[in-house]
Formats: structure tokens, C-alpha cells, sequence
């Protein structure tokens, strides 16, 4: 079992604003993870960390120098923490058997990919007012799947989030807008890592 889940535990390449997001979601994401303890660092620390950098960034690019080299100093740190913490849910993830759960605090996974995901999947709405009920066909050697939505803007490229990771032949993804077009995708997880994702398919919630 020993690294047989690896997680991705570096960002390199991506702009800083997007680099706290990731962060930013991790952070929130802990405590909602009840059978991973022992975190490397305290939520709140690593969530302050990452505010910090977001208001020097905007004092920088008022003019401010001194903000820079905060930020940058700051981001190192930042780095440091998203890649201890991304270390520790490896082990757990490989301790559960689990490779959903790195993906749900949106890491992502060394894999090598696997072709599309057969469309086999389809989508309803929820019983409260902006679920969507997803369900789809169980496929043999598969641990998890995992759902991503973006939300359809005109003259805009969708921008996929996170929208849920299960275990079994349904999820509900919560929370989302009434009256309104989204695209939902689908990928499965194995011991190899994530599959590719599905043609989107586009829903239009309930008002």
C-alpha cells in the first residue's frame, strides 16, 4: 500500500492568487475531514498566511515594495505548509484506501491518465432548492468518482470547481445557483489516480 496514492504536493507554475485559493481551500476543507488528525499546521495559521499574502499583494500593487518582499517571504511559507500538509493527507489516503480524499480538498494526484470516462452519467435536480442529484453506473476496479461544475457565462471559458467526490453510485452536489446553466463532468478514481473527464453535459437548475 506504501505510495501507492501520491498527491501532487507542488504548485509550481501557477499564479499566486491562484496558488491561495488552492491553499485557501485546503484550510477550509480540514476541519470537514475528521479521520485525518494531526494536521503539520493549524488551520487558522495557514489560513492567515494566506490572507496575509493576499493584502500585501494588493498594497503592492499600490506601490508598495516593503509589501513585496513580505509576500514573497510569506509565500515561501505558504508553500512550505501546502506541501507538509499535502505529505500528511498522502498517508492517510493510503492508510483509508481513500484516493477521494486528497481529491476533495482539491489536490490533485500523480496518475497516469486513463482515457475519457464513458458518459454514463446523467443529472436531476436535488430535493433542496440548488442541489443537483448525480448518479451514474458502477464501473469494477473503481474506489471513487468525482464530479466537477462550472456555471455557464457567456463569452466566458467555464471554469470548473470541485463539486463532490463518492464512494458509491450517487452524490448530491449542494448549494448551487437556481435558475441557472451549468456544465457537470465526470471522473473516476482508482489506484492509479484520476481518470479524464467526461464530456460535460449542461443542466439548468430549478427556480
Amino acid at each position: 500500500m506504501i505510495n501507492k496514492i501520491k498527491v501532487l504536493k507542488t504548485q509550481e507554475g501557477k499564479p499566486l492568487t491562484d496558488k491561495v485559493a488552492s491553499c485557501q481551500n485546503v484550510v477550509t476543507q480540514m476541519p470537514l475531514h475528521t479521520q485525518i488528525t494531526n494536521w503539520p499546521h493549524a488551520a487558522l495559521a495557514f489560513g492567515g498566511l494566506c490572507q496575509d499574502i493576499l493584502d500585501d499583494n494588493q498594497l503592492y500593487l499600490a506601490g508598495d515594495h516593503a509589501a513585496y518582499v513580505r509576500m514573497k517571504a510569506n509565500e515561501k511559507l505558504m508553500d512550505g505548509m501546502y506541501y507538509d500538509t499535502a505529505a500528511h493527507v498522502e498517508i492517510f489516503a493510503n492508510k483509508l484506501n481513500d484516493a477521494s480524499l486528497p481529491i476533495s480538498m482539491g489536490f490533485n494526484l500523480y496518475a497516469v491518465r486513463k482515457p475519457k470516462a464513458p458518459k454514463t452519467f446523467s443529472a436531476r435536480d436535488g430535493n433542496n432548492l440548488g442541489d443537483i442529484f448525480v448518479t451514474y453506473a458502477r464501473k469494477l476496479k473503481v474506489d471513487s468518482y468525482v464530479t466537477e461544475i462550472a456555471e455557464v457565462i457567456a463569452g466566458q471559458n467555464p471554469l470548473y470547481v470541485l463539486g463532490g467526490a463518492c464512494s458509491i453510485t450517487f452524490m448530491v452536489i449542494p448549494n448551487k445557483k437556481p435558475g441557472t446553466d451549468y456544465l457537470i463532468r465526470l471522473a473516476y478514481v482508482t489506484s492509479s489516480g484520476l481518470s479524464q473527464f467526461s464530456d460535460p453535459i449542461p443542466f439548468h437548475t430549478r427556480k
